[in-house]
């Protein structure tokens, strides 16, 4: 049988009337053999495939009903079934069997009866539709005049890749952005220029109304094409909830989503890297020393913004952060280190974490550095180490 030269469109599952979540919603790419689960408590990869968190603002004394789907890309279509038996899950007024998988289609309705004390609530709807993308614009070549010579030059801009290009260098982000919608060529004319002017960014989108934000990762390497070729990324890392207070595994999934995506058979050649985020216990901490040790080789520049608890809530213990020995950058041209923190003020601060950052960077060119005023003393401190290695490499 012949291979399906069509790509399939990618879907969006979405929260649509009487869930208690009624803004919620994801994309899901198609990628053959993946697997999507969508429930309220990861478990692992092997198990789940990629894990959609839904979260619903009801009252769990109250509501006693959840929502679990499993849906399977294969074949060039969708495949779905509940996550547990007697769920009481029904696609198109079905009920689904979940020990078989039904085929989805854009446009199926799935309803779920809400309990609320073991008493009816009526029904919750969800909907899966195709994912619709902006229209591109259609773009007609000119034919040239009959009697001018090939070796003429052209002025038309997308005949002569020289002047194209030279003129494309001026123009804004979002006007690189719109321009690459025009047709196939701009959009391959366009993206070199894009992928040098500007960062691929991921947010930190860590609340109850958006708890998905390591899904940025999985649809940044479907939809890029190419991505190892983007050199500048800005990521705000979130604060991972500690274990007894995230029995839905939040914290889990997001650093083995990260890891997922920082593997070094991705391509990343990344040369300018932003971290920011806050920093409440060594284990935030280190998701900045391992993803930055990810990209070591080859970083030119790095930023780093921290917002670090430096001591407890009583303000007389100081926090303790993991040095890491070895970390060093070879490329590195520029570093900036801004630190700020909402802690009470110590008498005395060693702040012995810092140390990691000055072994690593003696072989930049501009250095910056800044923070809140009690902190200058160790900023300083950072300071006048890495002046002190790069004074012992010269001599």
């Amino acid at each position: 049988m012949a291979a399906n030269l069509i790509q399939t469109p990618d879907g969006v599952f979405r929260a649509k009337f009487n869930t208690d979540s009624d803004n919620w919603s994801v994309i899901l790419p198609y990628v053959d053999r993946r697997k999507y689960t969508i429930g309220e408590k990861y478990t692992s990869w092997d198990t789940q495939g990629e894990f959609v968190f839904f979260k619903t603002s009801r009252n769990t004394e109250k509501w006693n009903w959840s929502f679990g789907l499993e849906i399977l890309c294969d074949l060039d279509a969708y495949w779905v079934k509940p996550v547990e038996a007697g769920g009481g899950i029904f696609k198109n007024g079905e009920k689904l069997d979940d020990q078989v998988k039904t085929r989805l289609n854009f446009g199926d309705v799935f309803t779920v009866t809400k309990f609320r004390n073991d008493v009816s609530g009526g029904l919750a709807n969800f909907t899966f539709r195709k994912r619709e993308h902006p229209k591109t614009w259609d773009f007609l070549e000119k034919a040239s005049d009959s009697d001018k010579e090939e070796t003429e030059l052209s002025l038309i801009p997308d005949r002569n890749k020289l002047i194209f290009s030279q003129i494309l260098s001026h123009l804004s982000v979002p006007n690189l952005k719109n321009a690459r919608l025009v047709c196939r060529y701009w959009d391959e004319e366009m993206t070199p220029i894009l992928q040098r002017k500007s960062a691929m960014h991921f947010p930190n989108d860590w609340h109850p109304s958006a708890c998905n934000p390591s899904l940025q990762y999985f649809r940044y390497i479907h939809g890029i094409r190419n991505p190892a070729d983007w050199p500048n990324l800005k990521i705000a890392l979130p604060k991972l909830p500690a274990k007894e207070d995230d029995p839905e595994n939040w914290g889990n999934k997001y650093v083995t989503d990260l890891n997922w995506f920082l593997q070094p058979t991705r391509g990343h050649h990344v040369k300018t890297l932003s971290l920011s985020g806050e920093i409440c216990s060594d284990s935030d901490y280190c998701l900045y020393l391992d993803t930055v040790s990810h990209f070591k080789d080859t970083l030119e520049e790095l930023c780093v913004d921290l917002d670090i608890e430096i001591c407890d809530k009583n303000g007389t213990n100081e926090k303790e952060y993991a040095n890491r020995l070895g970390l060093f950058f070879p490329s590195l041209k520029k570093f900036a280190l801004r630190i700020f923190t909402s802690s009470p003020e110590l008498v005395t601060l060693t702040a012995s974490w810092m140390t990691t950052w000055a072994d690593a960077v003696t072989r930049v060119t501009s250095l910056s550095t800044g923070g809140d005023d009690f902190l200058g003393s160790s900023i300083s401190k950072c300071e006048e180490r890495m002046d002190e290695k790069v004074e012992g490499e010269d001599g």
